[in-house]
Formats: C-alpha cells, structure tokens, sequence
C-alpha cells in the first residue's frame, strides 16, 4: 500500500467515523438535534422538523456506508461536501460553519484523489 492510497484510506475512514456519529445522534437523541433544523426546509419540503432530522441521518449513513465500502466515493464524498457546505452557510460565519468548511473542502479533496483515471 502507497502513502497516497493509506492516507485516502485515512480520510475514508475519519469521515465515516463522523458521519456515522452525528446520524446516531441525531437517532438517539432527536430533541438535542431537532431545533438545529432550518425552519425553511421544514416550510419548503412540508415535513415536520423531526422527519426532516431522520432523513438528514439517513442521507449521512448512506454517505458513511458508501465511504466505509469504497463504493462510490467521488459521489459521495462530493454530495456530503455539498450537505457540509449547506449546513455551514445556513449556521452563518463562526467558529462550527468555519469547522465545517474545512471538513467540506476536505471531502472535495477525497472526491478528487478517490477519482479513477
């Protein structure tokens, strides 16, 4: 194994540890989560705030079961950047949309580097 295939690997891996803690999160503990939810996607999408917060942990699951399966990943890690971006710019400027950023521009660097030639 390569430097460049262990640190892809690396990436894969810290993401999926992410994105699976967050959506168990999210399961477990809803009420901890559920005022996070913007209220124009509960208006847009004419869910309730609760079924929006399951279908974002499901979103995130499936992102970190295609991460963890090497499936897909230049999609996935894209899509997840894009729902990293949407968070931060929805939280406004400071320190956790600046932390997302980075991990957002971080997935755009997996998707990238997983990209077969």
């Amino acid at each position: 194994m390569n430097k460049n295939t262990l640190g892809i690997g690396i990436l894969r891996y810290g993401f999926v540890f992410v994105f699976l803690w967050f959506a168990s999160e999210q399961i477990l503990h809803p009420e901890m989560w559920v005022r996070l939810i913007p209220a124009w996607t509960v208006s847009l999408s004419g869910l309730s705030a609760s079924t929006v917060l399951i279908l974002n942990a499901l979103f995130e699951i499936a992102g970190a079961l295609l991460l963890a399966t090497n499936l897909f990943v230049p999609i996935a890690a894209v899509l997840l950047s894009l729902h990293l971006f949407g968070i931060a710019i929805d939280l406004g400027w400071g320190a956790i949309a600046v932390r997302d950023i980075g991990l957002a521009v971080s997935l755009l660097a997996l998707a990238v580097l997983s990209r077969k030639e």
